[in-house]
């Protein structure tokens, strides 16, 4: 089994000729790498709710660890033997640090950007804290992939680019269809990495050493995780725990009358409670309490009598249950978690989901909002506050798309002559509350009614066409909240779908976002001038198309979240999509070998000037078959062309570890330039893309004006 034993023992040196059997064994290599890149980005999300809103600083180590790793093909020492021992290392450590840090809150510099349930420290404090812990958990996880870079990069060498390159994006497609079907099944994190075994042994099947050093660890981690894993629920999303309703520290003793309390990756994130009259009326000690939370879901059914209400993000179901106390014929309830969806249908104790007046989409909501063609008295945003980012290529978060001016737009389209829209949140940050409000009257041409609940962080906005029709000025009377106008202007900027950053003060890229790059350059620098025998080896034009290709799919992820949905499939869909396109691309080049790489940038080059023209926003409200010929178009063109261009490149590449080496680092690049859409929003990442790509043609054209000139 020519690569394993040529990888086997650190004396052995790197395979000369390819070996048929070797065709398993890549293909299996390049599956555990993207395998391990998604594993590794949602457990670390996860149990370090630091992560949540750091995923790709995750992303981006592990980039750089294959970087490393492939840069390191050739070596002697054969780094796959340190695999079991970091991973022994790594996992516990998660484990130990999560422990200690969970249910608390997290720890980030002060910034112009909100952080759910974040420290108040001395800012000298959180800056070191949070640098230690991103940075550290950095460096574990760069270490845990460079030997699965080495491993692929030795399995390369010998066979020709272009076959390599083939297997290699067959492996990755295998390996995101392996992590999707493990996630679809809500499975828990010892199952993850229990799948991965089996592979892992297969590629260190020729020597006992290794196979020892790599199994016995895994296992171990696989016990670990499995008695670690409690009563934990893993959703697409988040890891959830459900605990009986806490009053003043104290837990309730009768959850299943009462209710319960619901954290997503370890922070306190919803809660399903019994605020029926009745119940409330036998609960004297905490009837002051239940009639608080009671008034916040009721407040919108209070102007009026809504028969028909269409409810985004009900959660565990209080917005659901509100709308049928208060004598709703219809309830419609969109909710993009399917786990959190099926807990409130166990667990919340009105069981409003088993109503007949109420049907369910798990969808997301502006998905939901352009496919249905129902009009609604009502529409409720049920307090809809992710915790985590849409993906771990970017920095925009779960819920953004969803509080944007064209998503309230969306949704008042939808109203009844005299419908309301109703948006509950908890406003922690005065210039949140003014975003809102200004999305609000830039929809409806009015400022909305705000009313604040009294002791709470929570305020209801209430606007739409039926408003001034609509009975609210006793809203307060007898009530514990108080009501006005909202103030809007000023110089709080709406949100919008090129710019949805609801948690940013202004435009710019706050203070933690500058630390985790200054973080990611310093390890790329280091690592580089570790690995890399001068500067010069590093392949400029292979890192340029890496950096470009890791904004362009930074951007089909968003655009194909806006067209399609922001839910968990879309994305595994869109990285899906990207691999088929190189895929084609790869099988181009290998049937056209006249074709120029001067044609394919140029190509890349018109493909992205075509997005920035042509925005897929525009095709929100077309029909489906429209919508999917517009994303394969517009969001195909440039990444095929690119793809082509590196295949091309490639086939005729001194170095094939190299040229890898040097496009992963790329991508790193490339993540770290995506942090500059929160101070010039989505588009601008068109400008480095067309600028990156214009920049390898020329390298490229001047590379081989000078071989040329030698040749002669």
């Amino acid at each position: 089994m020519g690569a394993i034993n040529a990888s086997s023992d650190a004396s052995d040196g790197p395979v000369s000729r390819p070996d048929p059997r070797r065709y398993a064994d890549l293909f299996l290599a390049s599956l555990l790498g993207l395998y391990f890149e998604m594993l590794v980005v949602r457990w670390l999300a996860a149990e370090i709710r630091l992560f949540s809103y750091f995923k790709n600083v995750a992303l981006i180590a592990a980039f750089l660890g294959l970087a490393l790793g492939y840069a390191l093909a050739k070596r002697t020492r054969n780094y796959l033997a340190y695999f079991g021992p970091l991973l022994l290392l790594y996992v516990p450590v998660v484990l130990a640090v999560s422990h200690l840090t969970g249910f608390r809150s997290i720890v980030v510099p002060d910034s112009s950007e909100f952080f759910w349930r974040a420290a108040a420290l001395p800012s000298w404090i959180s800056t070191v804290v949070f640098a230690l812990i991103l940075g550290y958990f950095s460096v574990l996880t760069l270490l845990l992939f460079i030997p699965m870079g080495q491993l692929a990069g030795r399995l390369m060498i010998g066979f020709p680019p272009l076959t390599a390159y083939l297997v290699n994006i067959l492996g990755s497609l295998a390996g995101i269809v392996l992590f999707t079907a493990v996630s679809y099944g809500a499975s828990s994190p010892w199952i993850w990495f229990a799948a991965a075994l089996p592979p892992v042994l297969w590629l260190v099947r020729s020597s006992v050493r290794l196979a020892a050093s790599a199994a016995a660890p895994f296992l171990l981690v696989i016990v670990a995780l499995a008695a670690c894993a409690r009563s934990s629920v893993w959703s697409p999303y988040y890891k959830i725990d459900v605990v009986p309703f806490s009053v003043d520290g104290r837990q309730v003793d009768d959850p299943e009358r009462f209710g319960y309390d619901l954290y997503v990756n370890q922070i306190g994130h919803m809660f399903a409670l019994n605020l029926s009259p009745e119940f409330i009326a036998s609960q004297p000690a905490y009837a002051s309490l239940l009639e608080k939370y009671r008034l916040l879901y009721e407040l919108p059914y209070q102007p009026g009598d809504p028969q028909s209400v269409l409810v985004i993000g009900s959660g565990m179901g209080n917005d659901v249950a509100a709308a049928l106390r208060c004598g709703a014929a219809s309830v419609e309830a969109v909710e993009i978690d399917p786990a959190i969806y099926r807990l409130g249908r166990e667990k919340h104790p009105e069981r409003p989901y088993d109503s007949g007046a109420v049907r369910v989409h798990l969808d997301d909501a502006r998905s939901f909002l352009e496919r249905t063609d129902g009009r609604y008295d009502l529409i409720v945003f049920g307090i809809v506050d992710s915790q985590t980012l849409l993906s771990g290529m970017g920095s925009i978060r779960l819920d953004n798309f969803l509080y944007t001016v064209e998503s309230i737009r969306s949704a008042s389209r939808h109203l009844a002559p005299d419908g309301l829209l109703a948006v509950t949140f908890d406003v922690e940050r005065e210039w949140i509350r003014e975003r809102l409000a200004n999305s609000l009257a830039a929809v409806f041409g009015e400022p909305p009614l705000m009313i604040s609940i009294a002791d709470t962080a929570w305020i209801l906005f209430l606007a739409g066409p039926g408003l001034a029709s609509a009975d609210t000025a006793s809203l307060c009377a007898d009530s514990a909240c108080t009501m006005q106008i909202a103030p809007s202007g000023g110089t709080v900027e709406p949100a919008n779908d090129d710019w949805p950053y609801l948690y940013l003060q202004s435009r710019g890229i706050p203070t933690p976002y500058l630390l985790a790059m200054a973080m990611i350059i310093l390890l790329a620098v280091l690592g580089a001038r570790k690995v890399y025998p001068t500067v010069r080896t590093i392949n400029l034009v292979f890192l340029l198309l890496g950096a470009a290709f890791m904004l362009v799919e930074v951007r089909i992820i968003t655009e194909l979240a806006l067209l399609f949905g922001s839910t968990w499939i879309v994305n595994a869909i869109a990285v899906s999509a990207v691999l088929l396109m190189v895929l084609l691309a790869n099988r181009l080049v290998a049937a056209f070998p006249r074709l120029t790489a001067d044609i394919l940038l140029a190509g890349a080059l018109v493909g992205t000037a075509a997005q920035l023209i042509v925005p897929l926003s525009a095709f929100l409200a077309c029909p489906f078959g429209i919508k999917l010929a517009a994303a394969v178009l517009l969001t195909g063109l440039p990444v095929f062309f690119a793809s082509a261009a590196f295949s091309l490149l490639l086939r005729d590449a001194p170095d094939i570890t190299v040229a890898f080496s040097s496009n992963l680092l790329g991508s790193a690049v490339g993540s770290v330039l995506e942090y500059g859409s929160m101070a010039f929003g989505m588009r601008s990442l068109y400008v480095p893309v067309a600028l990156l790509f214009a920049l390898s043609w020329i390298l490229h054209r001047r590379s081989a004006g000078k071989t040329l000139a030698r040749a002669g």
